[in-house]
């Protein structure tokens, strides 16, 4: 009877072994699922940065080909003909100015020889009085 006791006993403590075993194998699967799940997680979310940058590169790269396709020689030269308008206005716009300002200096040359001119009437005008006031003659 011991026997079969002993055997009992070391049945039933092989079946503890066993059943914490399978316990402790599904807490490390279960751990590794876990682990592996976040990992994934984890993955996913990379591959959908790298798809990310990988369109805004692309976008980069098809901007940066339309930009050098445009002729910027023509831009230049429309940017050139546009300076050269520009300096004929201003050209223009002086010429206009210095006409403005030479009118001007003759305007007031003119207004300058009229009021000169009504400056020596009035001196003759004076001189022609005080001579009749005094009774004298003027020059022949």
């Amino acid at each position: 009877m011991a026997e079969s006791t002993n055997r009992k006993v070391l049945g039933e403590q092989y079946y503890n072994q066993v059943s914490e075993s399978i316990k402790s194998v599904f807490e490390l699967s279960t751990r590794i699922d876990e682990r592996v799940q976040l990992m994934m997680k984890k993955q996913e979310d990379l591959d959908r940065k790298i798809e990310l940058q990988i369109t805004h590169g692309n976008s980069l790269s098809n901007r940066i080909s339309l930009l050098e396709s445009n002729d910027s020689r023509k831009d230049m030269e429309s940017v050139r003909e546009a300076i050269d308008e520009l300096q004929e206005s201003i050209h223009k716009l002086e010429l206009q100015v210095q006409e403005v300002q030479g009118e001007s200096g003759r305007s007031e040359d003119r207004w300058k020889g009229i009021f000169s001119f009504i400056g020596q009437i009035v001196w003759v005008l004076l001189a022609a009085y005080m001579l009749y006031r005094l009774g004298l003659q003027g020059p022949p």
